[in-house]
């Protein structure tokens, strides 16, 4: 036998046909057994496995009672191959491995992910903190207005809820509604205090905190428009409000939703 293919040949076995009444006097490299079938031969332990281009001999001595050729041979053999010689073999590796790199590069990422998003909310908690201290040492400058800022910044947020903006537009407006008085700081407290009435020229002090408070947040960049909230909150729709005079949708629409906000909470508390 003669294997010319590239696979390990392993469980070989030769069927030869014969005349009846033959035997076998004598054979070598393997078992010989007369079956009704016709002779059979099967390998010995030390040429079971045929390699590639590999040539394995036998023989055998047959007495018949009558001359004759082989009439049939039929060879059966079992191919071995590696598993390395399978082409799936090598697709299921290269799709292992990708769902495998996949896998720890989402992992990754999703871990990295979680301590971002820890992060960012630590960040935001320290933001939402500090501005509500911040908020609670402007309104306590008047007796009069403690928790005003909170109180705003909560109707403003829920106007904005009302009027379908987006979560992150909603936390923005918060923010720059805590910090709209921010200018009072700026104001003498003999007249933010003042019990009485105020004269005109202590009337146009305060309304100067919406320019001081711009001019404090212009810088803070990290809240978009929280300057803008603070300057505008207290211009009107009609254009009677201050300090510029603006009307309608000339007004920034943080500032006309915190004023809105800003002059409920003065009516009812």
């Amino acid at each position: 036998l003669f294997n010319n293919t590239d696979y390990e040949i392993s469980d070989w076995k030769v069927q030869v046909s014969y005349p009846d009444g033959s035997y076998i006097d004598s054979a070598w490299n393997g078992e010989y057994n007369i079956q009704k079938e016709g002779i059979c031969i099967t390998p010995v332990a030390y040429n079971q496995k045929i390699k590639s281009q590999e040539v394995i001999p036998f023989g055998m001595v047959v007495y018949t009672p009558e001359s004759f050729s082989v009439r049939q041979v039929s060879i059966d053999v079992v191919f071995k191959k590696k598993i390395t010689d399978i082409y799936t073999f090598w697709l299921a590796i290269i799709v292992f491995g990708i769902c495998g790199v996949s896998g720890i590069c989402y992992l990754t990422i999703q871990l990295r992910m979680k301590d971002v998003r820890k992060q960012k909310e630590w960040y935001r908690q320290m933001i939402n903190e500090f501005l509500k201290t911040f908020a609670n040492v402007i309104d306590a400058k008047d007796k009069d207005t403690v928790g005003h800022s909170l109180r705003v910044a909560n109707s403003a947020r829920e106007l904005s809820k009302r009027m379908g903006m987006p979560q992150e537009e909603q936390e923005r407006i918060y923010y720059i509604a805590l910090m709209h008085d921010i200018g009072k700081i700026g104001i003498p407290d003999a007249i933010l205090q003042k019990p009485a009435k105020l004269e005109d020229d202590e009337y146009e002090i305060i309304k100067r905190h919406t320019i001081i408070g711009g001019e404090i947040l212009k810088d803070l960049t990290a809240i978009e428009d929280i300057a803008c909230g603070a300057k505008y909150h207290h211009e009107h729709y009609d254009g009677s409000g201050y300090p510029e005079g603006l009307k309608g949708e000339e007004i920034p629409l943080y500032a006309r939703i915190i004023c809105v906000a800003d002059s409920y909470d003065v009516m009812a508390n």
